[in-house]
Parts: C-alpha cells; structure tokens; sequence
C-alpha cells in the first residue's frame, strides 16, 4: 500500500469512481510505464491539471483513493472529486462536443445527479500525452493499493527500538533546525486554516524528528479529519508509544482502535474494488470533513 503523508482535501459535495484501463484500443493489466506511487501520485495530478476539469486543488491522496477540488457540470463550478485507484475501460477517442480529443469513462455520483451514473474525463487532442500518463498513473496506484502492506509492520518496528533509546536519554536531544522549520510551518499553516499544508509540513517535520509526541498526535487528528484512518493509526500508534503515561492515553487508545477498524474496512473495500469488474456506486456523497477545533491540536503553537 502507498505510504506517505498525504493533505487534507475540504471541498464540495461529489463522489467519483473511475474506471480506467491502458490508453489503447486493447485493455492492458499492467501500465506501459511502471511508476513508483510518489511519481504516480504526481503524474496523476498533472494529467489532472491538463485535462478539461483542471486545473486541481485540494488534493489529498490516501492508500486507494486522491480527492480533489475540479471544475463541475454545473457552470464550472467547484465539485469535490473522490477517484478510485481501479482501472477497468479504455482510453477511448473522443469527436463530441465540437472537438476531438480522448476521453476515459468514470462512475459518479454527485450533488447534481445522486443516482450513480457513467460520466467522461476529457482531454483535447493536443493533450495525448497526458492521457497515457493519467493512465499509467491510474494502474500504477492501483498496483499500489491493492498489494500487502509489509513496509508498516518493519517501520514500526524500528521506531519502537528507536523510542525506547529516546526514553532512556537524559536530557533530550532537541528537535534539529530543519524539523523545526516544518513544525513551525505546519503550526502556521494551521491558524490560517490551510489544513492540507499543515498535514503536509508535520509529516515532513516528524521524517526528520519521529520522536515529537506532539507531532505525532496532530498529525493523527488531521488524517483522521481527511478520512485517511490508515495514516491517522500509524501516528496515533507512535504518539501512544512515546507517551504511554499521557493523561489523555486512554482516549487516544479509543481513537486508535476506532481508526484501525475503519482502516481494516477501507482495506476490505479496496480489495474488492481491485476484483470487481466495476465498481458499485456510492449510494450518496461523502459529508465535508470538520476541521479539528484548535483546543484538540497538542502544542502551545494553537492557542
């Protein structure tokens, strides 16, 4: 499964599943280009940007699935968009609406049409390229998403050793300059509300210093908020373990559990979704994520 420390993504109300296969006239099951899920994350996301819903914002990727904010049906509007790692229909040509151009074929289900129904993602010919990278990227991912998750298991393990060497110092070794500087990017990134950077920055901060609770814990409560419970577990787990004695460790060992078990059945659903032959529609829009209230985020860089 792809691990990295992914945004959170606010926007409006739809939900996309997209099917996509190799951008030829014959299904392929593997990609013509094979990526690693960092370079698929962002071939992805420029495809996206050249396509006629582009440019993105607001996207945020999680172990089977990137949501980001595209232009709607409706008078260009803003849409929240949920797409699917799965890939299932060709790339096909498009001559419809008086261009010509490519189109691949998407599930949705959106605040303008709640029954679940085909729609296209479109690019312009001059954007060929593009489809054959959004393609690509798409089976990559899934590739991605759909194979077992051993890398946790050894990082954890690591991590565990490393805090209890951290533990048994006294005094601390302080946090280094460039951790610093993305704590206290992500801190302001915060109080101006631009959650999707703060989640980046205390991810890039905790790469270079594991070892600040404080860190750890935000960072859970911002994945969680983005509905990605599997990155939310793995900080919560490592918050628990550098503070076993916290005052509020019971209710972060709550908070754990409940993200394990909705993690467990995104994982369920993942796995289904890579053995469908299409995937089952969404019987209705995702709610709008609630930002964390300041008095929950740990730290004097909220107040």
């Amino acid at each position: 499964m792809i691990s990295s420390h992914r945004p959170v993504a606010l926007a409006l109300v739809a939900t996309l599943l997209v099917s996509t296969s190799g951008c030829n006239d014959t299904r392929a099951d593997a990609p013509t280009t094979h990526m690693s899920p960092s370079q698929a994350q962002q071939a992805l996301i420029d495809s996206l940007n050249h396509s006629m819903i582009g440019p993105v914002s607001n996207v945020a990727f999680a172990h089977n699935k990137v949501s980001f904010v595209g232009k709607g049906k409706s008078h260009n509007e803003p849409a929240k968009t949920d797409l699917y790692f799965i890939a299932k229909n060709d790339c096909q040509e498009d001559d419809e609406m008086g261009f010509w151009g490519f189109y691949v074929w998407g599930y949705t289900v959106t605040s303008e049409y709640p029954k679940a129904h085909t729609t296209k993602f479109r690019w312009t010919v001059e954007e060929k390229a593009s489809v054959t990278r959004f393609c690509d990227a798409m089976r990559s991912l899934e590739e991605a998403a759909c194979a077992p998750d051993a890398k946790e298991t050894v990082d954890f393990d690591a991590f565990q050793a490393g805090a209890k060497a951290w533990q048994a110092m006294n005094p601390k070794p302080e946090m280094s300059d460039d951790a610093r500087t993305f704590r206290v990017m992500a801190e302001d990134a915060f109080k101006r509300k631009e959650y999707t950077t703060a989640l980046d920055n205390f991810g890039f901060a905790l790469d270079r210093f594991p070892m600040w609770p404080e860190g750890q814990y935000n960072a859970a409560l911002l994945a969680a908020e983005a509905e990605d419970y599997e990155l939310a577990a793995k900080h919560m787990r490592r918050y628990l373990v550098l503070s076993p004695d916290a005052t509020d460790s019971a209710a972060a060992k709550d908070k754990l559990l409940l993200w394990q078990h909705k993690a467990s059945e995104d994982a369920k659903n993942a796995w289904a979704l890579c053995q469908a032959t299409l995937p089952p529609p969404a019987e209705e829009a995702a709610p709008e994520p609630i930002a964390p209230a300041r008095s929950t985020m740990k730290g004097s860089g909220y107040r």
